[in-house]
């Protein structure tokens, strides 16, 4: 039975999209069998697969275009080692359908006051009961940002990924094509096994 993965935030721009991609790679590295779910109206994880499809370089991975109800009819079906969500900002009831779905819940987030504020608030709405990290992402290590956020986090019980994802121009760039430096995710994706385990 695979385990289902739901990248969830409220806020956009955080990097859900680039890390459900990211990680998907960093599965099939580690000889997973991995699809995504593409939950978002604006479809940006269809595209990039179709991007690739059309580049004649696919992912190495399908990606399918999945609202509520189908959500609903295909949770616990997959013959994969892992289910993929990515889900969109702002529409709540698509959002609470994968984490209903989901058997671990990923947070990305940005170092930053407003983006803290928003994964506290996706954090305390989770089911009791829901397994979740949250995984920094856009990081400048040198940013008092980062430290304050760190800070901020320090006394909740919030679980955190200990690998953060550096900002980078090349995210920009390589939508449409399959990853082949991971930027850090399959670390993510160790961190990840260890914690399923």
């Amino acid at each position: 039975m695979a385990t289902t993965i739901a990248l969830v935030q409220t806020k956009g721009g955080v990097g859900k999209t680039t890390s459900a991609i990211y990680l998907a790679c960093a599965l099939i590295v580690l000889g997973f069998t991995v699809e995504l779910w593409d939950t978002d109206m604006q479809g940006s994880a269809t595209e990039w697969a179709e991007d690739a499809q059309e580049a004649g370089t696919p992912l190495p991975f399908p990606v399918e275009i999945v609202n509520i109800a189908k959500l609903k009819r295909l949770a616990g079906k997959s013959t994969k080692d892992f289910v993929i969500i990515d889900t969109p900002p702002g529409d709540p009831a698509t959002i609470d359908a994968a984490i209903r779905a989901a058997d671990v819940v990923i947070m990305p987030t940005e170092p930053a006051v407003m983006d803290l504020r928003r994964l506290v608030a996706t954090n305390s709405n989770l089911p009791s009961d829901k397994a979740r990290i949250a995984l920094f992402t856009k990081v400048n290590e040198q940013t008092v940002a980062l430290r304050d956020s760190l800070e901020f986090l320090e006394d909740s019980d919030l679980a955190l990924f200990s690998t953060r994802i550096k900002h980078r121009q090349a995210f920009k760039t390589i939508p449409g094509e399959i990853p082949t430096d991971l930027m850090g995710y399959e670390e993510v994706a160790k961190e990840l096994m260890e914690a399923l385990s």
